[in-house]
């Protein structure tokens, strides 16, 4: 039983990987520059906890931690005609919430290149 979980967990691990090196990135410079537009087309998920969020994220980003997503679809369904930009701290939750989006039928879905770690790296701006 043991190895059987040991499997199950490299396998999950394998197929983050896979989705995340499958998602086209934006690069931190690009997304300010349509923040700064105020760029209809594009939505900025950010995934970590709410506690995560509150203490600073990507200007106008929307909140739905990774594990709530599959219940939260719902509040994206709009959206399906937009980029979806989306981010947690180092990328391991962004590439499990990309693939619930995948598996909802979003199809225009890009990783922050980088995530917050690399956005507040470069010292852009955060709402808090």
């Amino acid at each position: 039983m043991n190895v059987l979980v040991k499997i199950l967990a490299i396998a999950s691990v394998a197929m983050s990987s896979v989705v995340l090196a499958e998602t086209p990135t934006i690069t931190s410079d690009a997304l300010a520059e349509r923040i700064e537009k105020k760029d209809a087309d594009i939505v900025v998920l950010d995934v970590r906890t709410p506690q995560e969020f509150a203490s600073g994220h990507v200007p106008g980003a929307l909140n739905i931690p990774h594990d709530q997503l599959p219940n939260r679809i719902a509040e994206l369904i709009g959206a399906k005609d937009k980029d979806i930009v989306v981010y947690c701290r180092s990328g391991k939750r962004a590439a499990l919430a990309q693939q619930t989006l995948a598996e909802h039928g979003f199809e225009r879905v890009l990783h922050l290149d980088g995530d917050i770690l690399k956005w507040e790296e470069e010292k852009r701006p955060v709402e808090k």
